[in-house]
């Protein structure tokens, strides 16, 4: 696995922070984070924002109380954000028994890619209004994965919905089954991430001695093709050259000859240099050469 960790300033104050990661395998979530590489797992140090909503990936986040801010909250989760959001309804108020994070609850490798919004028991409307955008519908005292925009091909609405979360402190193993699958599957990258992966790739200093090897013949098959190009445009240039004083000297002759002294035979020109043979043919045809004796 290959990873890579950025910080900027913002302008509003504060640091923004870039992490990306590559691994040559399909990642596996019994794996750790990438993310406990540069930040510690403690729940109290709040490291952990989701870039497009501002919201916490470890926690538990409380759905606006304005319907039309539910509304642009999944949307914007829906179309800004590369991370997993779950929205699971309360069918009732939960004890603290039911504010157990779900992160706390999955594979290591993907507590820091889902972000959990909590729906109270009189927002089940409210949500699914919200939710008709994206062609899903979370189960009264259930939960739904937010597909994403675009969708993953092949989604089936039925794999991301779970019809029961029961908040009493067991596993929600149904719930857990639907987030790992739906991380399996190929997502477009964010905006901005295809280049971001292409530094990495490209400014990857941190090689093995197989790597180093394979960068090296490659950087040496890519200078002969370039010293090949140059060559065969340099034999090329040197040709269209000669036969460009080819015709130069055919054309001084014709000129000391007169006007009307037999047309020399037309050198075969290569493209590169037509355009000046056919100006030499001009000049002779409208008589701007020297004149001969008496004109």
């Amino acid at each position: 696995m290959r990873a890579r960790f950025t910080l900027a300033p913002r302008s509003a104050g504060g640091q923004e922070w870039t992490l990306v990661a590559e691994a040559e395998e399909t990642w596996d979530p019994q794996w750790p984070s990438p993310a406990t590489m540069f930040w510690p797992e403690d729940p109290e140090v709040p490291w952990d924002r989701d870039a497009a909503t501002g919201l916490r990936m470890r926690g538990l986040n409380a759905l606006p109380e304005d319907d039309k801010a539910v509304r642009r909250l999944l949307r914007d989760a829906a179309r800004h954000s590369w991370q997993i959001h779950v929205v699971v309804h309360e069918a009732m108020t939960p004890d603290h028994r039911g504010r157990i994070p779900l992160a706390d609850r999955l594979p290591p490798g993907l507590r820091h890619r889902v972000v959990e919004h909590r729906a109270a028991p009189q927002q089940f409307r409210v949500v699914n209004w919200a939710l008709e955008d994206h062609g899903v519908q979370v189960p009264r005292g259930g939960a739904v994965v937010l597909p994403g925009i675009p969708a993953p091909p092949d989604l089936d609405p039925e794999t991301v919905s779970v019809r029961s979360v029961f908040l009493d402190g067991s596993e929600p193993a149904e719930l857990i089954a639907a987030v790992t699958a739906f991380a399996e599957l190929p997502r477009p990258l964010p905006a901005g991430a295809d280049q971001e992966l292409t530094a990495l790739r490209e400014e990857w200093r941190l090689l093995t001695l197989e790597e180093e090897l394979a960068r090296e013949r490659r950087l040496v098959a890519m200078y002969a093709e370039a010293l090949e190009a140059m060559t065969r445009s340099r034999d090329l240039y040197r040709e269209a050259a000669e036969r460009a004083n080819e015709a130069l000297a055919a054309y001084r002759e014709a000129a000391e000859a007169g006007p009307g002294a037999q047309r020399p035979a037309e050198p075969r020109v290569p493209s590169p240099l037509r355009g000046l043979t056919r100006t030499l043919e001009r000049l002779r045809g409208t008589g701007t050469g020297p004149a001969g004796p008496g004109g």
